[in-house]
């Protein structure tokens, strides 16, 4: 169920060196590797706000306790409280990341990313996430997901992982059972292919296709707002409508979110609500 987690974030997880309070970020052709606690990669370009900028810039990757180490020639970064599931991770590769992000623009490409952990195994291939609109937040993370929630597109070739629980199995069944299969035909890996999602004005669309030991096209719609509460951030998304081939499952879509027992992440028909910081 972790990486279903790892899914859900990976979006994120992209800007991750937007989460330090920088407005500006360009990036170019980071590519490296990671294996038992440690790791090393390169970069074409990296420039950050007013900082000086680096060019073909060599770095190792050092994973102490709950924080990762980065250290170059000249400079040393801390990255603390990390989040759990790269903490877990015994190797990991990554080919070809590109990003630029701006007060009001965000684009990200990556060639390949691939991470794998004791029981669990993620690859992504050809991805490339654009976003444009405004944000007044001064929250780096925050503001690229203002920014994304009104107008996006978001795509990769294929994304594939395994686990010992597939939520894509589970959201499947009422297909499996509609073509009366068994519910048991599934392996315990997924494969996800040709996923386009755009967003503009807050409407969202989005179409995938899904081999779990059969194949489905997969298609749907709905809503996005982004919003500021008492308690930090809300982002909710409203969702009109899920179809797997023939059949509607958007209730259970409903049904399999809840099972994440997130605390973050709460259903109330036909809305999926997000607590950010």
């Amino acid at each position: 169920m972790r990486l279903v987690k790892v899914g859900l974030f990976i979006g994120v997880s992209l800007f991750t060196l937007s989460s330090f309070a920088l407005t500006n970020l360009q990036l170019e052709n980071l590519e490296g590797s990671f294996q038992s606690d440690q790791g090393q990669g390169q970069l074409r370009l990296l420039k950050i706000d007013n900082e000086p900028e680096y060019r073909n810039l060599s770095f190792k990757l050092i994973k102490e306790s709950d924080q990762f180490r980065l250290q170059t020639e000249e400079r040393e970064f801390l990255w603390e409280q990390a989040p759990d599931f790269l903490l877990e991770l015994n190797q990991a590769t990554w080919r070809g990341v590109s990003a630029i992000y701006g007060s009001n623009s965000a684009l990200v490409r990556i060639q390949s990313l691939a991470g794998e952990n004791a029981s669990q195994a993620l690859v992504l291939s050809q991805l490339e996430a654009n976003c444009h609109g405004q944000s007044s937040s001064q929250d780096s993370m925050l503001g690229l997901i203002d920014i994304c929630s009104q107008k996006g597109k978001l795509s990769f070739n294929e994304i594939s992982f395994r686990e010992k629980f597939t939520f894509v199995k589970q959201l499947l069944t009422p297909l499996t059972k509609g073509l009366g299969l068994k519910s048991d035909i599934f392996s315990d890996k997924t494969k996800i292919e040709d996923l386009i999602l755009t967003i503009n004005g807050g409407k969202f669309d989005f179409k995938l296709k899904v081999d779990v030991d059969i194949r489905v096209n997969i298609k749907g719609n709905g809503r996005l707002s982004f919003s500021r509460t008492q308690n930090g951030t809300q982002l909710k998304i409203r969702l009109d409508r899920v179809k797997a081939s023939f059949l509607t499952i958007t209730d259970k879509v409903f049904d399999e979110i809840e099972k994440l027992n997130q605390p973050q992440v709460s259903v109330q028909r036909p809305f999926i609500i997000v607590d950010l910081p």
